[in-house]
Formats: structure tokens, sequence, C-alpha cells
């Protein structure tokens, strides 16, 4: 009679592919008690498979509306939760900080302007800049 830990053994080279009587013959074990060990394995597989499939939801093929439900539903969750908890705090911006802020928006309105006067072909752009 084989170890529990022998057993284990013999079933992962069963698994990875060798040779029965190979097995048997390098272990010195009756090839009968290779073959229970390979049966064995096979009906653990079996029933590991079975499980799979009965855990996996399924979704038949003539119901795609139901699909397109459930996907809606899981975005909706995802992106367009809200959450209450939070709140906006308002902060008041000194008078230093609001002149900093125009300043900026001047400054990015006018290199707008002069992007907008730019030339558009690549030849005049090369001019421009050499």
């Amino acid at each position: 009679m084989l170890k529990p830990n022998e057993v284990e053994e013999i079933k992962k080279l069963i698994k990875y592919g060798f040779d029965l009587d190979l097995i048997s013959f390098e272990f010195d074990i009756p090839i009968e008690e290779i073959k229970q060990c390979k049966l064995e394995s096979e009906e653990k597989r079996k029933v590991d498979i079975d499980k799979k499939r009965s855990t996996k939801k399924v979704v038949k093929n003539n119901q795609p509306e139901l699909k397109i439900k459930q996907m809606r539903e899981r975005y909706k969750k995802l992106f367009l939760s809200s959450d209450t908890d939070e709140f906006v705090q308002q902060v008041e911006i000194s008078k230093s900080t609001v002149d900093k802020i125009n300043l900026v928006i001047t400054e990015i309105e006018e290199i707008a302007k002069k992007i907008k006067e730019l030339p558009k072909k690549r030849a005049e752009k090369r001019e421009i800049y050499y």
C-alpha cells in the first residue's frame, strides 16, 4: 500500500504525462496501483470540472437584452455612483491669489491669439522659426 505523499507524487507524474509502465518500473510499484491512482486523479479532475461548470453564471445566447442590462448596471455602479458622504468645502481666496490667477489667464489668452495667427503650412512655419 502506498503512503499518501507517494500517491500524490504518482498523481503528479501521471498528470505530467509519464508512462504508467515507466512509473511502475522506476518506483517498483505494481501497475495496478498506478492505474488506480490514474483513475482517482481522473475522477477528481471530472469533479473539479463539474464544480467549475456549476458555479459559472450561465447567460443564454437568446437573451442578449439581459446581458446588456447587467452590463449597464455594472457600469452605473462603477462610474456613475455619487458618494453622498463627501462634501465640498469652499475656501476663500486672497486678493493676491486672484490677481495671480487673472494674470496667468491673460497670458494664456495672448498665447492663444498668437497661435491662431501663425501660418498653417509647414514650410511657412520653418521660415518663421529659422
